[in-house]
């Protein structure tokens, strides 16, 4: 290049080289600096700048690469709302290893490369890009900043390698692809916005990536993407994604797979379908305004207050989402080291032989009427506050709790009926009940600073309310709403249980440490009268409240054994008298003289156990004795024992008939 090429023409090229010299000649390394004296610098005014800020990027490139006139290569560039016109190449063979780049509030009007170099810290925070910026397999080795940057062409970091921290906060991006990326410390992308596609397709986060209030208009794919360890200052120890209050219009999010991933606050504009795979999902006060199919692999899923305001599907999936799915030992050969060790640990959590419960721990809060949830585990579950709950669809893949069971040797033994229960009634039960312990329910994580919980949405157990059993039977009774139209008669009658179940112990005070503190409840408790309990109780004794057929047979069964044994006694029974004999026939008259039966007592009076037990089977089995002479007629407290007969003997057994129904009936 000729010299003149390189002579300053603009006052800002001036006062840059000047001060590049000025700093040579005071024994510094050389430093080229320009700013403006504008305080604050927005979008609108960078249109109307003119020749004035005018900065040649021919002249940077050569102020980088150390063949700018007398100048040696320059350790820090800085210049605050400049216009940099020309293609701009960050490569520079001679440059220093530490050089800093630092275009604050800056117009760029050409294209931006830097192809297959390495670059040390660059700052573009503020600046406005006109033309494309192609970065792509650039590695760069110190803090790489951006925040505040407008895109108005496509961005590439294709390939790109960033050994410090990448900070893209508030910055706009016409499209971005950050594909086959390695971060290898924290990724912040808050904040900022993507009008068109979003690519980080088999990027790698070594410490997680923050995508806290950002706004994707387009596509964002993150097939393949691998997430590790994020550190937060603010909101203590987070792994993975944190896509806090974003923003999807589009209908094609995802793939994510990562240790922890957050959708706190997030809003899908468009109907969409997002596979994910973590440890914990935290989607608190998400939106769907057209509707989402969830597709999760994942231990811990939160959903408290989320709001599905049209048809939406959580479920739970087969296998972890992208090709890393298939990942084998050969892994090493295709990915670096830094990807194939995330991959490694990844796998044996969401790999084809890992099994996630997916566990949705809370709804509370959530709005749920067209939600439809398949293959989640809800034994752990909180339901208290959800809205639209007798609405809600529960695949017959869903699970709940079960009692507490007891092994004995070879034996399983357990005092209460097995069933669905809730978790709000395992709760409730285990401060009231001896024999029913804890649930293990947002278990602490030793260390963890102040500020995990609130940030990740999780809270000690302490936390969790014990309700009113009032509170608990109207969960009950919506979710067996919910399973009754969907015709699901079987699975229904379980919450019909609990719901009983918990009318019948609501006037149960709590144990032991529990007694002296008063629950967390809301409006005064309400307790059913002690007649009603009583009533319930012994519904639930003789049949299971309408449930259980071995209760109202083994009922039956006691009923007519009891009497039995009662009627073999003279004082409640005898046996009828001898039928009257013909005693002469007058011939010639035809008339017929009867004597009359003989009374038979003592041991001729004895009723037998066979024939007590017949009689007391036959009473049983109508409500109106049939005509005809009875082989044994009733006395005194008899007769009243025999009405009782013939009054819960069908009861019994129409009991046991409708626990059969509602078992079979579909």
């Amino acid at each position: 290049m000729e010299d003149d090429e390189f002579e300053p023409r603009s006052p800002a090229e001036v006062q840059l080289v000047d001060l590049a010299r000025n700093s040579v000649r005071s024994g510094d390394e050389a430093r080229a600096l320009w700013w403006s004296q504008d305080d604050t610098i927005n979008v609108v005014e960078m249109d109307g700048w003119g020749e004035d800020r005018v900065v040649r990027a021919s002249i940077l490139e050569a102020m980088l690469g150390g063949y700018y006139l007398d100048l040696p290569p320059v350790a820090e560039i800085y210049l605050k709302g400049a216009v940099i016109q020309g293609e701009l190449s960050l490569l520079g063979s001679r440059r220093p290893p530490g050089a800093k780049i630092r275009l604050e509030s800056c117009r760029v009007d050409g294209l931006v490369t830097a192809p297959s170099n390495s670059l040390g810290r660059v700052e573009f925070d503020g600046s406005r890009f006109t033309r494309a910026v192609d970065l792509t397999l650039t590695e760069f080795h110190q803090d790489v900043s951006f925040r505040y940057a407008t895109f108005v062409q496509p961005c590439v970091f294709k390939g790109a390698t960033f050994k410090g921290q990448a900070d893209f906060r508030d910055a706009s991006f016409h499209s971005v692809d950050f594909s086959r990326a390695v971060f290898e410390r924290g990724f912040y992308f808050c904040r900022s916005t993507v009008i068109g596609a979003s690519v980080f397709a088999s990027s790698t986060f070594a410490r997680g990536a923050d995508f806290t209030s950002c706004s994707f208009s387009g596509p964002a794919r993150f097939v393949d993407a691998l997430a590790g360890t994020f550190t937060n200052v603010e909101a203590g120890v987070w792994y993975g994604f944190r896509f806090d209050d974003a923003q999807f219009y589009a209908s094609t999010v995802g793939p994510w797979v990562a240790e922890h991933i957050s959708l706190t606050g997030a809003t899908f504009h468009s109907r969409c379908r997002l596979e994910l795979a973590a440890s914990m999902l935290v989607a608190n006060s998400l939106q769907a305004k057209e509707g989402i199919h969830l597709v999760v692999r994942s231990d811990e899923l939160r959903l408290a207050d989320a709001q599905f305001l049209k048809p939406s599907i959580v479920a739970a999936g087969e296998r972890a989402p992208g090709r890393w799915s298939e990942f084998r030992e050969a892994g090493p050969m295709r990915d670096p080291e830094l990807r194939h060790e995330l991959r490694v640990e990844l796998a044996k959590k969401f790999g084809e032989r890992s099994s996630p419960k997916n566990q949705v721990f809370s709804l509370s809060g959530a709005l749920v009427s067209d939600l439809v949830l398949e293959g989640i585990d809800l034994s752990n579950c909180a339901f208290f506050g959800v809205h639209g709950l007798d609405e809600i669809r529960l695949d017959s893949s869903c699970s709940f709790g079960r009692p507490p069971v007891w092994t004995i040797g070879r034996w399983s033994v357990s005092p209460y009926s097995q069933r669905r229960v809730l978790s709000e009634e395992a709760h409730w039960r285990s401060t009231h009940t001896r024999r029913w312990p804890n649930p293990k329910i947002d278990v602490p994580v030793a260390g963890a600073p102040e500020g995990y919980f609130r940030s990740l949405g999780r809270w000690p157990q302490t936390h969790r309310r014990v309700l009113q059993p009032t509170q608990v039977a109207g969960i009950y009774r919506n979710l067996r709403k919910s399973l009754e139209d969907s015709k699901d008669e079987p699975e229904a009658a379980d919450f019909y249980y609990g719901e009983m179940e918990m009318r019948r112990l609501s006037a149960r005070r709590p144990r032991g440490r529990h007694s002296s503190s008063r629950l967390e409840n809301d409006g005064v408790e309400q307790v059913p009268s002690r007649s009603e309990r009583w009533l319930l109780a012994a519904y639930w004794v003789i049949s299971g409240y309408g449930l259980r057929a071995s209760r109202a047979i083994l009922a039956y069964a006691v009923l007519i054994v009891v009497c039995a044994v009662l009627f073999t006694n003279q004082a409640f029974a005898r046996l009828a008298p001898t039928p009257d004999r013909i005693s002469s026939v007058n011939v010639e008259t035809g008339e017929i003289a009867y004597a009359p039966g003989v009374e038979r007592t003592g041991e001729r009076g004895q009723i037998s156990f066979a024939e007590s037990l017949e009689f007391s089977v036959r009473e049983s089995l109508a409500l109106l004795r049939l005509p005809g002479n009875p082989s044994i007629i009733t006395v005194g407290t008899g007769t009243v024992l025999d009405m009782l007969l013939r009054l819960l003997g069908p009861l019994l057994l129409g009991l046991g008939a409708l626990a059969v129904r509602g078992r079979t009936k579909r």
